[in-house]
């Protein structure tokens, strides 16, 4: 439970209104898959889910910063 508290919990928030106000089209959830795992009480998947998640919303991020270098050139 510590990771979910210290870093998902409070982080994926964020990230999701960030990436919801930039207008990315990242649309994988991996929340029902944490909250599958939770209740499981399978660690391994729960770690697999929160990687994910937070993984793939930085990938979405960074994707939309690229696109907007690129408009510069």
């Amino acid at each position: 439970m510590p990771l979910m508290e210290s870093v998902w919990l409070q982080f994926s928030p964020f990230l999701r209104r960030a990436i919801g106000h930039i207008g990315t089209g990242y649309v994988v959830d991996r929340h029902a898959e944490a909250l599958d795992a939770v209740a499981a009480q399978d660690a391994q998947a729960l770690r697999f889910a929160i990687e994910a998640d937070v993984g793939e919303g930085l990938g979405a991020l960074r994707e939309q910063d690229r696109a907007r270098l690129e408009a510069l050139d």
